[in-house]
């Protein structure tokens, strides 16, 4: 958990909830909460290798 993740979200429901005032700590832990439960996006490893070696099976088969 990042604390910049935090704050962004944070943010967004301190302006989804009217932008009250006083409520910087249950939008922070809000923030919190919800940051933990997002699912990270993980990237497809691929490496060059590998790339070309299927480019070169798919030609040979033609």
């Amino acid at each position: 958990m990042n604390n910049e993740h935090v704050a962004t979200a944070a943010y967004y429901i301190w302006e989804n909830e009217g932008r009250p005032n006083g409520m910087d700590a249950e939008h922070w832990n809000k923030a919190q909460v919800a940051t933990l439960k997002a699912k990270p996006v993980a990237k497809k490893k691929t490496t060059v290798k590998k790339t070309a070696k299927k480019k070169v099976t798919a030609k040979k088969r033609k």
